[in-house]
């Protein structure tokens, strides 16, 4: 079930109702509606989901009963490698049969013997989730949890189910032992909601009908590619702050707090910044189970940039079963090393003295370097990428801008000016409204004394 759709609005309005209504086991209306919410398309998605949530608890209680250190970490690793099959399978077999196919076939000929299996929504974030527990509870960070219904909120709760934030035990599971108690409180929170339902379907989707009218010409841009960089960027981050906006908002009415995801990505000055800006739940999930583990920045040099070039190109990969997904991962592993050897042992001081002083230089190169990054993230096609950065660069070098003339001619011929116009209004809206006190007020207010954003909102969505 999708947040933007009518069948959860529905279904929002039917939970909130029964939870205003029960003086008790609201635990189990959450849980309930949580299977339903995952459940809605495909019932077995449920399975998947519970199979997770089982042995992740069962595990933990069994690990806690053993004395010897072996046998837990025998188990521990059994039971990671358990509850990352159906995600292996489902995401990552498909790439990994037709990248095997691909190496043994001279013919290039590549049977599509899988092309049928469909990834479960939000399969990657739960099982990173729950992992994420089993950890925590295995290095005695916190308590395991015995309430299997506190525990099956805690991997099921449907505002953050499907696309995070990844929480961690040590937020989440208190506040789901309370959610007994809780009353809903609806004003102070539907802002958020409203807030990221616009800037999924206007600005997310109205960018999304501008790089759709390039379709075609992505790999005779020139250096306009890079204003192709710039749309993606924002398109998905509208898309998934949207929905993060949405599902903390949605979690807020129940008296749940998530963490919050994203940090004005797009103000970044470095790529660490853009980092602990952009999905940080999932940097930290990465940096507290991968890359501490490893040995982080306590090892040898050589080591150290081993240890970050596999935790980025992890990363990468987790967000789609593609070589493009690995290449941007990676890329970004490249980057995050020359950006830490460049400023500390190249970059003359005159020019960090610039840097430091004019922060906004920082954050155009930033922005830049991130938007091309992100034409690697949403270009599938290999062939086709190599074309697009081939002519960025020959374009550059031969000082050939013609690519921008072309790039503003064929978006106004395919959208009319009434779309282009909302379009960009909405996205100047969103930029204020986001970097200044405002937001803070109008999402902590009531819904009704902020009237004047909440039309202009209103009537964006309905254009």
């Amino acid at each position: 079930m999708l947040f933007n759709s009518y069948e959860y609005i529905i279904f929002l309005f039917c939970v909130l109702l029964c939870f205003a209504l029960l003086k008790k086991n609201k635990k189990l209306l959450i849980l309930a509606a949580s299977f339903i919410f995952y459940g809605f398309h495909n019932l077995y998605y449920n399975f998947l989901l519970s199979h997770v949530t089982i042995l992740i608890y069962s595990s933990a209680i069994l690990i806690e009963k053993m004395s010897t250190r072996n046998y837990q970490k025998l188990l521990i690793l059994g039971s990671i490698i358990g509850s990352l099959l159906p995600l292996i399978y489902y995401k990552y077999f498909s790439f990994f049969s037709n990248t095997y196919f691909s190496l043994i076939s001279p013919s290039n000929t590549i049977p599509n013997l899988f092309s049928n299996i469909i990834l479960p929504i939000g399969i990657s974030f739960y099982s990173l989730q729950a992992i994420g527990y089993l950890i925590d509870t295995y290095y005695h960070r916190i308590k395991v949890e015995k309430n299997i219904i506190d525990f099956s909120l805690f991997t099921t709760f449907f505002p953050q189910l499907i696309a995070g934030p990844i929480e961690r035990a040590k937020n989440l599971l208190p506040q789901m032992k309370m959610i007994n108690s809780n009353i809903i409180s609806i004003y102070p929170h539907i802002n958020r909601i409203v807030f990221g339902l616009f800037k999924k379907i206007v600005i997310a989707d109205g960018i999304n009908l501008l790089i759709s009218s390039l379709d075609g010409q992505y790999g005779n841009l020139g250096v306009a590619s890079l204003l192709l960089g710039y749309l993606y960027y924002i398109q998905i981050y509208c898309d998934f702050s949207g929905y993060i906006d949405i599902a903390i908002g949605t979690a807020n009415i129940f008296g749940i707090k998530l963490s919050e995801n994203f940090k004005l990505p797009y103000l970044a000055n470095s790529i660490k910044d853009f980092w602990h800006r952009w999905h940080i739940t999932l940097s930290q999930w990465f940096r507290d189970y991968l890359y501490i583990p490893m040995g982080g920045s306590k090892v040898k040099f050589l080591k150290y940039v081993m240890i970050v070039l596999i935790v980025f190109t992890l990363s990468g990969f987790w967000h789609g079963a593609n070589w493009n997904f690995v290449i941007w991962g990676f890329l970004h592993g490249i980057l995050y090393l020359l950006e830490k050897f460049i400023s500390r042992y190249l970059l003359p001081e005159n020019i960090k003295f610039l840097l430091r002083k004019f922060k906004s230089l920082r954050v155009f190169l930033i922005f830049n370097i991130v938007s091309l990054t992100w034409l690697v993230f949403f270009i599938s096609d290999l062939s086709l990428l190599e074309m697009i950065f081939s002519n960025f660069y020959s374009s550059i070098l031969h000082f050939d801008f013609s690519g921008f003339s072309s790039f503003i001619s064929t978006v106004i011929e395919e959208v009319s000016a009434l779309k282009l116009f909302v379009i960009l209004f909405a996205l100047f809206f969103m930029i204020v409204l986001e970097n200044t006190k405002a937001i803070r007020i109008y999402f902590e207010s009531s819904f009704r004394l902020n009237y004047f954003q909440n039309a202009i909102i209103t009537d964006l969505l309905l254009l």
